[in-house]
């Protein structure tokens, strides 16, 4: 089995989506940054997410129906950056264009893609949980550039131009 450095050293190599992933508890919102965000089945829709079992809002998710997927775009690493820390400006949401979704959840609406899904599933994995959901709402900004995490630094694509 490999060491945790040389995992890390090996999937910095991985491009991954940035994602912020949202619950509403007690009418308060309350967001982390991820980049364990994989779509799994087309019928029906469903999507996985990982969380660390000891963050703190690990505890909210397992209280949760539903989370809110905000995928971000270019431009928006601030926000990423604000939800990754464990400092009080992570609860800072005031300045932020929050929308419910149908089912409730919070989620960012100028992200590149926001969802909504109906947890499943969880299991447990080395140190963190897998959340499987059904995702229940979806909008994308189809002129959104992806916010992506690479090498350990946030990068974007060019706007893929389907007609080239």
């Amino acid at each position: 089995m490999i060491g945790s450095d040389t995992f890390k050293v090996v999937m910095r190599i991985h491009a991954a989506p940035v994602v912020l992933i949202s619950v509403r508890l007690k009418d308060r919102p309350h967001f982390m940054t991820a980049t364990s965000f994989v779509p799994v089945s087309l019928n029906p829709p469903l999507a996985l997410f990982c969380v660390n079992r000891t963050n703190d809002t690990h505890h909210l998710i397992e209280l949760a129906n539903i989370v809110g997927i905000s995928l971000l775009s270019r431009g928006q690493e601030s926000i990423s950056r604000r939800f990754s820390t464990k400092g009080p400006e992570r609860h800072q949401v005031d300045d932020l264009a929050i929308v419910s979704g149908p089912c409730g959840a919070p989620l960012v609406s100028t992200a590149g893609a926001t969802m909504e899904l109906r947890l499943t599933q969880r299991y447990e994995a080395g140190d963190h949980s897998i959340f499987v959901g059904v995702i229940t709402s979806a909008n994308a900004r189809s002129e959104a550039s992806p916010l992506l995490y690479y090498s350990g630094e946030y990068v974007s694509v060019m706007q893929y131009d389907p007609l080239r």
